[in-house]
């Protein structure tokens, strides 16, 4: 099986190039499967008769309505907290949640990562309302009108994309990095501490042993 991602950035000007695919697949016997957004679709598989009859079966990754299913999703999600501090699932914090991400799956792990990565960073430690709210407005500020605004699939389906994945990506691992720096600057602190702690504690041992050996062990 070979799998082809991200396939609506693949700039297809004729139809020569899914005719080399279709080759391809032909040739080798592998079938081909092509993962991309809704326009996608229409630019692969529109461009003649014979691509579309050979396109197969359209699976459509929906987003989550706001029913029992996306209740079960989160509730499932909210299991993998990485912050000192707990926080229990509330229908409030639900709420939220599906409003900021649209029930939009892959926003919703990215949300709740980036959410977490700057508890973690701060040293907040918890997750609430005004986190998902704030967390999402800096970090998916240029489509998160677009989010509020869905209502239905054929919404979604007007626009190419949600938010470019390379940001995001970039976003979280700068905020990995920040940690580990944090983490690190701490250990070499208290490196440091209990270095200093066991110089103390050499020299007044040093100090005893050196009276001990004038004076003998008859101190009171």
């Amino acid at each position: 099986l070979l799998v082809i991602e991200e396939i609506q950035n693949l700039s297809i000007k004729h139809e020569d190039t899914m005719n080399q695919f279709l080759t391809l697949t032909n040739d080798t016997q592998i079938p081909l499967v092509f993962v991309g957004t809704y326009k996608a679709c229409n630019r692969v598989f529109d461009i003649d008769f014979r691509l579309g009859r050979r396109g197969g079966e359209q699976i459509e990754v929906r987003r989550f309505d706001k029913d029992e299913y996306w209740e079960q999703l989160l509730a499932e999600l909210w299991e993998y907290q990485w912050l000192k501090n707990y926080t229990p699932l509330t229908k409030e914090l639900s709420d939220k949640f599906y409003e900021e991400t649209g029930g939009i799956i892959d926003r919703v792990i990215n949300l709740f990562q980036i959410i977490q990565l700057d508890a973690i960073q701060t040293g907040f430690e918890k997750i609430t309302v005004k986190s998902i709210e704030s967390m999402s407005k800096k970090y998916f500020a240029t489509t998160r009108k677009m989010v509020l605004s869905i209502t239905d699939e054929l919404m979604m389906s007007a626009y190419e994309d949600l938010y470019s994945p390379s940001v995001i990506i970039e976003a979280k691992n700068q905020m990995i990095t920040n940690i580990k720096l944090n983490n690190a600057k701490r250990y070499l602190l208290n490196q440091t501490a209990n270095n200093e702690k066991r110089t103390m504690n050499e020299i007044r041992n040093e100090v005893i042993t050196n009276i001990i050996s004038v004076f003998g062990n008859k101190i009171g």
